[in-house]
């Protein structure tokens, strides 16, 4: 079996790699990352399987907090993790065609995300059958392999890790159990949603996901070998990504926050998967999404990102309209007020081609302040709506907000001024 040179591009794949993806035998498990026992414990491992397109920060917060739960159990001590990205045919079956990418970009970011947890390996016999495995063949494999080639094997507990998504199936987990698996459930993507049961009441899905936890224990011949945790909201999925990936007004920031881990936005980005264009995802700061956050540090640094200069910004005002028997507003119309300020960035963004600048957002001519016998040097006010953006929207803010006569007779002397500026 040949597995080099998977990757179109190695700058950004660490020189580990090369040799994990070429290994004699795909039966082997890897042991360089299998933790010595430091107890008397029963030592434990983690089989996590799935599709990993791509892999993310959810996938793994699942790793680390299920770690953390079997070290507190007080009976167990966890030795190391095992991925296993499915076969190409189970990963056809279940994504579109326009959502596939090679089994190479799949491990190169799986490699790339746990290159610094020092107790996670990946498990290739799943990926590289001749075909697509049943499951059940695949966890029999994995368990008889842990027996006959890792230390002390056979007294080694597997923890299978599942997503909230497994707690839908009816499928009993009993025959994987048998083969000596822990079934463990990993709860991390903090929906609050309300569903509606068979009563039409309303109950959370958090509620309903420790019900049917509940209900598969019950169930089972084995309802000690059932776990649920409780872990880390992250609120990702990979399906999410590549919707993001696909949107050619994706920018890199708004990628990353699907992603949370830079190496796997970078690799998306430079190896252009889902057809992300890498020419309009540059690196540049944003402002934050809340106004409260704008400081004047904040400020100087986004408006030196984008001048050749450095600028120093010593502080700024910020009022906010009262509310109250003496307020000019309603309560309603402050609210709305205080979210569309809020949101203004992500309309701009919107409405953005892929030519970036900085936009001050409120840009008319109340907002600017020329100094006595200096016309050429201007002040600008009301910077809590700046952000990244078209740069003619400051442009159509300036005309539009002018009187409606005078702004036809200026607009094209204006514009005419604005293209010798550039």
């Amino acid at each position: 079996m040949e597995l080099k040179n998977i990757t179109t591009s190695t700058s950004i794949v660490p020189s580990s790699i090369k040799t994990w993806l070429e290994p004699n035998d795909i039966r082997i498990l890897s042991q360089g990352r299998l933790k010595v026992p430091e107890t008397n414990l029963i030592p434990a491992i983690c089989f996590y399987n799935g599709t990993f397109v791509p892999i993310h920060a959810g996938h793994i917060s699942v790793l680390e907090d299920a770690k953390r739960y079997i070290n507190n159990l007080g009976t167990h001590e966890l030795l190391a993790a095992y991925i296993s990205p499915s076969h190409s045919g189970y990963v056809a079956k279940k994504l579109n065609p326009d959502e596939l990418i090679g089994a190479g970009h799949r491990l190169s970011m799986i490699y790339l995300a746990i290159e610094n947890l020092d107790w996670v390996m990946v498990d290739l016999f799943e990926m590289f059958q001749p075909c697509k495995t049943q499951l059940s063949i695949v966890m029999e494999a994995f368990i008889s392999r842990v027996r006959s080639q890792l230390p002390d094997g056979e007294r080694i507990d597997v923890f299978w890790l599942k997503g909230e998504d497994a707690l839908s199936r009816t499928k009993s987990s009993d025959d994987v159990i048998r083969l000596g698996f822990h079934s463990i459930y990993v709860l991390n993507r903090g929906c609050n949603e309300n569903i509606i049961n068979k009563n039409d009441e309303f109950k959370t899905i958090q509620d309903y996901h420790e019900k049917r936890w509940r209900e598969i224990q019950t169930l089972s011949s084995f309802p000690e070998k059932f776990h649920l945790v409780q872990a880390t909201h992250m609120n990702l999925s990979s399906s999410t990504i590549r919707a993001c990936a696909r949107n050619t007004f994706t920018t890199r920031e708004q990628l990353h926050s699907c992603i949370q881990l830079d190496k796997i936005t970078s690799y998306i980005i430079q190896h252009q998967l889902w057809s992300t264009q890498s020419t309009i995802m540059p690196v540049l700061p944003t402002f934050p999404n809340e106004i409260i956050d704008l400081t004047p540090e904040l400020l100087s640094y986004m408006l030196s990102a984008y001048t050749s200069s450095s600028i120093k910004v010593n502080s700024f005002m910020f009022e906010p309209i009262g509310v109250g028997k003496e307020s000019r507003v309603s309560h309603k119309a402050y609210a709305y007020a205080k979210a569309l300020v809020t949101h203004i960035p992500h309309l701009f963004q919107t409405l953005t081609d892929e030519h970036y600048t900085l936009s001050h957002g409120d840009f008319w001519i109340n907002n600017i302040y020329v100094r006595r016998n200096q016309s050429r040097r201007l002040v600008l006010f009301d910077w809590q709506t700046c952000c990244r953006a078209n740069g003619l929207i400051d442009v159509v803010f300036l005309l539009r907000l002018l009187d409606g006569d005078r702004a036809r007779s200026l607009e094209p002397q204006l514009l005419e001024l604005y293209h010798q500026t550039l």
